[in-house]
């Protein structure tokens, strides 16, 4: 994977007991969801999913203040109503790729989990 990609969400390889790591990695923004972040956790779920070594997620974030506080108002003050739109879908599409993972994901949430981070948390 790119460093790109591999930015606001990392992976941590599976261990010898099938466990992998994602680490929500936007603490300088409470790990607030940017178009960016949910397409990463969006791709990092679909591959997890379809890899047989893996037996368990654990999805984290960095930072000890919000594991999510929700959508980033910053990137949303930008938008216009299409777009405002287009990402809400985009959020609820990232909710139903982790809720229908076929592996058991298990939150560790350290921190705030405001708005769709708690929807994040309620999907795992």
């Amino acid at each position: 994977m790119s460093d790109e990609l591999a930015s606001d969400v990392l992976f941590e390889e599976v261990d010898e007991d099938g466990i992998c790591v994602l680490t929500i990695n936007r603490p300088q923004a409470l790990n607030a969801m940017d178009g960016e972040l949910v397409g990463q956790l969006w791709h990092w779920f679909y591959q997890v999913d379809g890899r047989d070594d893996v037996r368990v997620v654990i999805l984290t974030a960095a930072g000890d203040r919000a594991f999510c506080v929700g959508a980033d108002l910053k990137e949303r003050k930008g938008m216009s109503d299409a777009e405002v739109e287009q990402r809400l879908r985009d959020y609820r599409g990232t909710f139903r790729v982790i809720e229908s993972c076929s592996k058991p994901v298990i939150c560790a949430i350290n921190g705030f989990a405001l708005g769709g981070g708690l929807e994040i948390a309620l999907a795992c």
